[in-house]
């Protein structure tokens, strides 16, 4: 899934909590005969495992610290992301 920006996350230790906007995430109007099913962006969240990421040096695990390293992350991983209760 496609994240269009991250909102907020927060590190504790070797978890990474994420809540971003999701594009095509939420249904917004339901199939019909004629028409297929319509998705549209909706509030997230996630939480990844830092030390089971191969590709991600366990020295810089407890340094993310800005939205851009956090974004790398979060697409070098699929995500069960989901949707935050309003």
């Amino acid at each position: 899934m496609f994240v269009s920006h991250i909102v907020d996350f927060q590190q504790q230790q070797e978890l990474l909590y994420v809540e971003a906007v999701v594009d095509d995430f939420k249904l917004v109007r339901s199939q019909t005969w004629y028409e297929p099913a319509e998705y549209g962006p909706a509030a997230c969240y996630a939480t990844v495992d830092l030390s089971e990421l191969d590709d991600v040096d366990p020295s810089d695990v407890i340094k993310v610290q800005t939205i851009k390293q956090a974004t790398e992350i979060i697409s070098s991983v699929d995500l069960d992301w989901q949707e935050v209760s309003e």
